[in-house]
This record gives structure tokens, sequence and C-alpha cells, in this order.
């Protein structure tokens, strides 16, 4: 089952996939209505939505892994959360 959490989620799961919408299975958090997603629905929407190939490339892997920064806890804490540490 999946559930939208903002209406950009609503957008890019349940209207592009064209989602069954399941009115039996509410979601415990928001109340919303839950919605499926079938495999006949995945596969006959992937060519449209689905980009990319897995596994990745080794080259683009190498520079991501080597690129990509790992904050430390207290520095995620107060970027992203908003608290701040002593």
């Amino acid at each position: 089952m999946i559930v939208a959490e903002s209406p950009i989620g609503f957008w890019c799961w349940m209207i592009k996939y064209g989602l069954i919408k399941t009115v039996h299975v509410q979601h415990e958090l928001s109340g919303s209505w839950s919605c499926m997603l079938t495999r006949d629905l995945y596969f006959g929407s992937k060519a449209r939505l689905v980009a990319g190939t897995r596994p990745v490339p080794k080259d683009p892997l190498e520079i991501a892994e080597r690129e990509i920064l790992v904050a430390d806890e207290s520095t995620t804490n107060e970027k992203i959360s908003g608290v701040k540490t002593r």
C-alpha cells in the first residue's frame, strides 16, 4: 500500500501511476486513504516513469562515492532539523 504524505507525493504517485484507491485501508497517522500499486500498473508505467539503470555504472558510482559528503549527527540536527546541540 502507498500513502501520499504531501500534495507533491499524491501527484507523483497516485496520479502519475494511476494507482488503485483502497477505501477499506486507511493510513494510521494521517487518516488519508491508501492506494495500491499492482505489478501490472508498475510495468505499464515503467517505461514512462522509471529512469536510470541498476547497477549504476562504475565511473558515476566512484564519482558519487568520492564527492558525497556525510554530515555528523550534530550538524544534521542543526541544519536539517533546526535543533542546536550544546
